[in-house]
C-alpha cells in the first residue's frame, strides 16, 4: 500500500521549526477499520484520546494556528488537515504545493530539529458530518441525492489497475475524479472556479451532499480540502475502498459506469 513514515525525508530536510508528527505510527488506529488481506490493518482515524495525546505531546492546544505540509502530493497534509477538522480544530490550513513547491521558490530549510514545546491542554471535539462509515456508505449508495466520489486513479476506479486486494472494482454508484486531476502542472491546486467546474461534471454542486473515498481513506481527504476550496465540506470514508472489499458481502463494480 505505500503507507510508509515520512520520517526519513523529514530528517534529510525541513521548513525551520516545523515539527514532524507520523501520520501512520501516532495517528493512526491499529485496531481501527477491517483486515486488509496480509494481515494488516487499514489506515484508520485515531480515537479521540489517542489524538489528544500527540497534539498535547507536541504543545498544541485547541487555538494553536496549524499548518500543514507534505513531501508527496499533498495527501498527508490534506489528511492531517481532515483529521484536526474532525476532533474540532478549525485554525488549520495546507501549505499549497507542499515542500516541493517551497523548495522550487528558493525558500530555506533546515536539519535542525524543532525547539520543544511545552505540552499543553487538548480536547478533541468529534465532527460526525466529516466522518463517514461502512454503513453510511452503504445508505448513500441507495440514495440519489448523496454523491459517492472516488478519488482513485481512473484505472483503479475502472477495476483495471493492479491493486494488493484479493477483489478490485469500485463502490457501486461511486463517480470518479482523481485527487491527482485537481493538481495543476506546478503540483498546486487549482483554482476553485476550475475545481467547482470539475466537480459539477460529475453531479455535485454547493447543495450536494458528498462522500469521498480513495484506496485508505488518504487521497480523499486531498478531494476534501479541494471541495473545501468551494465551500463544500465533504464526509471522508476513512476505511475507503480497503474497508469496503473486506466485508465480503459488499458489491463492487468494475468496466465503465452504465
Amino acid at each position: 500500500w505505500g503507507v510508509n513514515s515520512g520520517r526519513v525525508a523529514y530528517d534529510a530536510a525541513h521548513i525551520n521549526q516545523a515539527v514532524f508528527i507520523d501520520l501512520v505510527d501516532e495517528l493512526s488506529d491499529p485496531n481501527g477499520n477491517s483486515m486488509l488481506p496480509d494481515g494488516a490493518h487499514a489506515f484508520a482515524l485515531p480515537t479521540a484520546a489517542q489524538f489528544e495525546t500527540v497534539m498535547r505531546s507536541y504543545g498544541i492546544g485547541n487555538d494553536t494556528a496549524i499548518v500543514t505540509y507534505d513531501t508527496a502530493n499533498g495527501m498527508w497534509a490534506a489528511r492531517m488537515w481532515w483529521m484536526l477538522r474532525v476532533f474540532g480544530h478549525t485554525n488549520v490550513g495546507v501549505l499549497n504545493g507542499g515542500y516541493a513547491n517551497w523548495v522550487a521558490n528558493g525558500l530555506p530549510v533546515t536539519t535542525a530539529p524543532a525547539r520543544p514545546r511545552a505540552v499543553t491542554e487538548y480536547v478533541a471535539t468529534f465532527r460526525p458530518e466529516l466522518y463517514a462509515s461502512t454503513e453510511q456508505v452503504l445508505a448513500a449508495t441507495k440514495d440519489d441525492h448523496t454523491v459517492v466520489h472516488s478519488a482513485r486513479r481512473r484505472e483503479l476506479f475502472l477495476g483495471l489497475g493492479v491493486s494488493p486486494l484479493d477483489r478490485v472494482g469500485r463502490i457501486p454508484g461511486s463517480v470518479n475524479l482523481p485527487s491527482d486531476d485537481l493538481l495543476n502542472e506546478h503540483g498546486l491546486l487549482r483554482p476553485p472556479g476550475e475545481i467547482r467546474q470539475m466537480f459539477a461534471a460529475i453531479g455535485v454542486t454547493e447543495k450536494t451532499p458528498v462522500i469521498s473515498y480513495c484506496g485508505l481513506g488518504i487521497n480523499a481527504c486531498l478531494g476534501a480540502l479541494a471541495l473545501h476550496t468551494i465551500g463544500i465540506d465533504t464526509a471522508v470514508y476513512d476505511g475507503s475502498i480497503a474497508a469496503w472489499i473486506a466485508e465480503n458481502d459488499l458489491p463492487t463494480e468494475v468496466g465503465e459506469p452504465a
